[in-house]
């Protein structure tokens, strides 16, 4: 029941059981925040260190997950997850951030550098079902082609 980020992103839909691993932290939580972004829900931490998470709605539904890590290796496991989620989607979500823009966009800046902004955006709205603005596109465009680059 591992995790392999380079698999499951690729689906339009994964889903999150109890006893699901991820190899450390960092994969758990950047898995966390595609889920959110992909079911449009927005996400409130409230444990977030390198041995335990725990994430509830912001929303206010009784949606809740949990994982820690097995032992003392860094591999984390979702321990409790409650599925209630009845609040509706919402179209602002804090974790499309510049880095995520661009992290996920990224060959099709690259395939396609001259792209326009508003059909950039339009692309974003309609596969991450999330509004962000011409001036955040533009930026992560920046951001990337400064990355293919090698400035950063």
């Amino acid at each position: 029941m591992d995790f392999d980020p380079e698999i499951e992103f690729m689906k339009p839909i994964f889903e999150l059981k109890v006893g699901k691993r991820f190899t450390n932290f960092q994969v758990f939580r950047r898995v966390l925040i595609e889920w959110n972004i992909k079911e449009g829900y927005k996400l409130k931490w409230i444990n977030n260190d390198s041995k335990r998470m725990t994430a509830t709605s912001e929303n206010g539904c009784s949606w809740r997950i949990h994982g820690s890590i097995i032992d003392k290796t860094n591999t984390f496991q979702i321990k409790a997850l409650r599925r209630e989620q009845y609040s509706r989607r919402d179209y602002q979500n804090k974790h499309v951030t510049l880095t995520y823009l661009s992290q996920k966009y990224q060959f099709k800046v690259r395939d396609d550098p001259t792209r326009g902004l508003v059909g950039q955006k339009g692309d974003i709205r309609r596969e991450q079902m999330v509004d962000v603005s011409i001036p955040q596109v533009y930026r992560a465009n920046r951001k990337q082609k400064m990355f293919l680059m090698g400035l950063i």
